[in-house]
């Protein structure tokens, strides 16, 4: 929902949620810290949050540009590589903060109206202050969902960490390069079986992207937890750190 200042005039993105209890109400709150916490260019900015009526408004950064999912009809590798990179660089900071995301899709990155992608929705988003959380809840979007958070369900000896979100950024880049995540024609039951035990999914037209643009999704999707590269080691990879916004994206957005 879109809403407006009346005094200032600025635009603001609303999420209302209606609550029956405080119990309710507390499910919310991880995420309201979490946005008031933030502060990242590449991260949607909280501008306040209040109760009214047994409703919790939470009010957000206003996005123009919508979600990548929306407007990414063929894009160019130059245009994934800008999108991965400032995505890289909210990850690089969240996780430096403790945070893990637990929910990276295309339809949780928004767009500024100059083209600047903004991450956003943590509502099943994982923060620890003291210490580099590591995970045993089963949470997330099935299709861009880890290995290791598949298995934490059956195994609580087995947490995840940030690495989680590394996983599914390269499964975003699948999707935006392809319009749709791997396995998408499963059902969400199944494809949780076929991610722990098939290999890494891939790019299914290899010839149409570059060998580095490949490599950088080998890094991110490798199933052994322990080699996959971490979204600081990933920025320093060459194709990202050329990687630069496309003047045609800062006129018209995708």
């Amino acid at each position: 929902m879109q809403a407006q200042n009346r005094t200032t005039g600025i635009l603001a993105a609303a999420k209302v949620i209606v609550t029956y209890d405080e119990e309710d109400l507390e499910d919310y709150m991880v995420e309201i810290e979490i946005l008031g916490s933030c502060r990242h260019p590449n991260i949607v900015r909280l501008l306040d949050a209040f109760y009214h009526q047994r409703k919790l408004w939470i009010m957000m950064e206003f996005c123009p540009g919508g979600a990548v999912d929306a407007v990414m009809l063929a894009l160019t590798e130059a245009q994934i590589r800008a999108v991965c990179k400032q995505t890289l660089e909210a990850l690089n900071y969240l996780h430096s903060n403790k945070i893990i995301h637990r929910d990276l899709k295309a339809g949780n990155i928004l767009l500024s109206l100059e083209g600047d992608i903004k991450l956003a929705d943590f509502g099943v988003s994982a923060k620890n202050t003291k210490t580099l959380q590591r995970r045993t809840t089963f949470i997330g979007t099935p299709y861009w969902m880890a290995p290791e958070v598949i298995q934490c369900e059956t195994s609580k000896d087995t947490p995840y960490d940030q690495k989680a979100d590394v996983w599914s950024l390269g499964i975003t880049l699948i999707e935006m390069a392809e319009m749709e995540p791997p396995h998408h024609d499963l059902n969400p039951m199944r494809v949780l079986l076929k991610i722990t035990k098939s290999p890494a999914p891939a790019l299914a037209q290899p010839t149409r992207w570059s060998a580095e643009f490949k490599d950088f999704l080998r890094k991110a999707l490798e199933k052994n937890v322990a080699a996959r590269w971490t979204a600081q080691q990933l920025l320093q990879v060459m194709i990202i750190t050329a990687a630069t916004l496309p003047p045609s994206l800062a006129l018209h957005p995708f």
